[in-house]
């Protein structure tokens, strides 16, 4: 049986088996940073065009257990590529490698290309790539000495959603930020604050989530450009997607004390289809008028994010914000003097990019 595979980061894979079981897609298993399921072209398609906070999207041609870079050549080269990669094709081999014998990736990726060139050729060794065909990329996971060979039907990141051309330094992945508002427990009649919100990016997944606006209809995916694709199934998802838009208002605040971060924040919020569900203003986090027993979730400066200003004194404000309006929600950062009080604060640990952060929630 051939499955699908879902990557993401650690600590969101909860999130990803949720997102697919509310679309009815059946689980057969799941392990770290990936989810695996059956497939068929619309559950292909519809799992690209709503996945929030998975990282990619792939069919897995083959699982098997592998402990050399001559086991992994001989498993990749029994594979029928010409089902998947017709003559011709360019063709991209990416690989990763973790708590496995085999640890050399440039090693596995090289052999991997020859491997599925060699399949394809079935004896001939001349290879010529048409470089006006678009390429299919190949991704030779191992993991705990199994490999997992994928092929990569969602092109770039699923993160890279298309509204936001501009951002900050540092911003959070689009992805990232969808799975903040997801795990805050943000109820959508309650008022969103993001006191610090840069370019906009957890406020318009929130207004994207809120409103049902699937995260992938402003992008292209390379499942498009397979010869064996339908291309009606993607008109009927994206119709589908369309029409579950919901018109409603909410009551979303973001602010930040940068003015042309704000500007920023609009433009995303236009181009993503939810400017009119998000009040943005210019301001210093010290100076918003919370709604009491509102919510909360922001991103303030830690790591590659910091400000030249005292950061002590600007946490020590956000919690005093937090605690005297009773708002509940949270708040990720990789600092260690935040919050000062950890009575009734709880933690999530997460990766944003290569920094480990928690996410610190503060119930009403």
């Amino acid at each position: 049986m051939t499955n699908f595979v879902a990557t993401c980061i650690s600590g969101v894979e909860s999130l990803v088996r949720g997102e697919l079981e509310r679309q009815d897609i059946q689980i057969t298993y799941g392990q770290d940073k990936m989810a695996a399921f059956e497939w068929d072209m619309m559950t292909l398609t519809r799992a690209n065009i709503w996945s929030r906070v998975a990282n990619r999207i792939y069919i897995e041609v083959e699982k098997v257990d592998v402990t050399s870079l001559e086991m992994l050549f001989a498993v990749v080269e029994s594979i029928d590529w010409s089902q998947w990669i017709p003559l011709g094709t360019p063709i991209i081999v990416s690989a990763t490698t973790s708590r496995s014998v085999v640890t050399h990736t440039p090693s596995m990726q090289s052999l991997g290309k020859k491997a599925i060139i060699r399949s394809l050729m079935k004896g001939d060794d001349f290879w010529k790539e048409n470089e006006h065909s678009h390429p299919i990329e190949v991704f030779l996971l191992l993991v705990n000495d199994e490999l997992h060979v994928l092929i990569n039907t969602s092109g770039d990141a699923l993160h890279k959603r298309g509204y936001r051309t501009e951002a900050g330094e540092a911003p959070l992945k689009e992805s990232l930020a969808a799975a903040l508002v997801l795990f805050s427990g943000w109820k959508f009649r309650t008022p969103l604050y993001d006191p610090m919100c840069g370019s906009g990016t957890i406020l318009i997944e929130a207004a994207m989530i809120a409103r049902n606006i699937a995260p992938g209809l402003q992008r292209e995916f390379d499942y498009l450009y397979f010869p064996w694709y339908d291309l009606p199934y993607h008109e009927k998802a994206i119709k589908e997607a369309r029409e579950k838009i919901f018109a409603k208002s909410y009551q979303i605040f973001g602010s930040d004390r940068d003015e042309y971060m704000v500007d920023i924040a609009c433009k995303n919020a236009s181009r993503a289809g939810v400017l009119d569900t998000i009040q943005f203003r210019e301001g210093d986090m010290g100076s918003v008028s919370f709604i009491p027993d509102s919510h909360i979730i922001t991103n303030p400066p830690y790591g590659k994010r910091l400000w030249d200003e005292n950061l002590e004194e600007l946490y020590e404000t956000l919690e005093q914000q937090i605690l005297s309006n009773n708002l509940s929600g949270w708040v990720i950062t990789s600092v260690e003097y935040f919050p000062k009080n950890q009575k009734n604060w709880t933690k999530k640990n997460l990766m944003n990019g290569a920094e480990k952060c928690q996410f610190w929630r503060k119930g009403i």
